[in-house]
């Protein structure tokens, strides 16, 4: 199993990583704050971690070297909302070992970033083989409309 943390302040995106993680049976942690999640980092010992690019108390650029040296050295996945090819290229040069754009399908992205993760690190985690999903299914809203009903029906 890995030991993920979620630093972003977008906490619907990370209820949808959190249970798919947890679904395939990995350590989870949420923060919605980058001091918060600075604070985890230098506390725990994580495998991975999705790190927002912007968040309202800071830059996750700014502060990716200094998780990068954090023990055990996790693998950091930038998120961003921007698209912006040069914040991209930033974050692989300053050591991410991934960026996802979250607008164009955030959920399938990281479950190929994750499935890479994992395959890469097989002394630290189980992989599991997950789902492919078409360009026409967007696995997030799925997410989304079976958390609302469950909501509804409580």
């Amino acid at each position: 199993m890995a030991n993920v943390l979620i630093i972003d302040d977008n906490k619907a995106f990370c209820d949808v990583l959190y249970h798919a993680a947890k679904r395939m049976e990995h350590e989870m942690r949420c923060t919605h704050i980058l001091r918060e999640g600075l604070m985890a980092t230098r506390s725990g010992s994580f495998d991975v971690v999705f790190l927002s690019a912007r968040m309202p108390d800071g830059n996750g650029l700014d502060v990716l070297p200094e998780i990068l040296q954090t023990p055990p050295s996790p693998e950091v996945i930038l998120i961003s909302d921007s698209g912006d090819p040069d914040e991209a290229e930033l974050a692989i040069k300053s050591g991410a070992w991934d960026y996802i754009n979250r607008p164009y399908g955030a959920s399938y992205h990281t479950s190929k970033a994750m499935k890479q993760f994992f395959a890469q690190k097989p002394h630290r985690i189980t992989v599991y083989d997950l789902p492919s999903y078409s360009p026409d299914y967007n696995p997030i809203e799925s997410l989304f409309a079976f958390y609302r009903d469950l909501a509804e029906a409580l």
